[in-house]
Formats: structure tokens, sequence, C-alpha cells
């Protein structure tokens, strides 16, 4: 029928590479998304321990280290999983200044 394409007039197109967006992070939420992927681990407690910080601001940095996709959700008491490679972080970030 008229109109209707056929299959010698499809034409497909690549989509275009994904680019991951940079973010630009305070200089600690930084650091603690690095310690959590050297440690392959994520912890309020190890925050509070390594880099001497109060639990309110443990949980805010681990808001923002969700927010920017480095872990999932906080799902009450489940582990959360690193969604990111060291390279897929160092990629995506850079420190405020």
């Amino acid at each position: 029928p008229e109109g209707v394409p056929t299959k010698s007039d499809v034409v497909l197109t690549p989509a275009p590479a994904r680019s991951i967006s940079r973010v630009f992070l305070p200089e600690p939420t930084y650091r603690a998304g690095c310690l959590f992927l050297e440690r392959n681990r994520v912890a309020v407690s190890m925050l509070q321990r390594e880099m001497q910080m109060d639990f309110k601001v443990a949980t805010a940095v681990l808001d923002q280290l969700q927010d920017v996709g480095l872990i999932v959700p906080y799902l009450g008491g489940q582990r959360r999983d690193i969604l990111m490679s060291a390279d897929e972080w160092q990629e995506k970030v850079g420190v405020a200044e």
C-alpha cells in the first residue's frame, strides 16, 4: 500500500554514544565515594571512623552519593550496592572548589 514504509525504506541510525554528564561534588563527598569504591562497601560507620564525620553529616554524604548514582537508595537496613566502577566514578565527578 502507498505511504507504508517497506523494509528497504527503513533506515536505522545508531544512537549517539552515551556520555556521562560531569558532576562536581564537595571534596569530602568525593573522598567518601573513593573510600567506598576502594573498600567495596558502603557504611555510615566507615565515614564516621575514617573521615571523622558525625552521623548526620555522614548520612547527608550518602544521600549525595545516591543522588549522583554511585550507590543505591537506602532500603531499610539492607546493604547498599555500589553502581559504578572506580573508572566511571572518576569520569563522572570532579571536586567543587
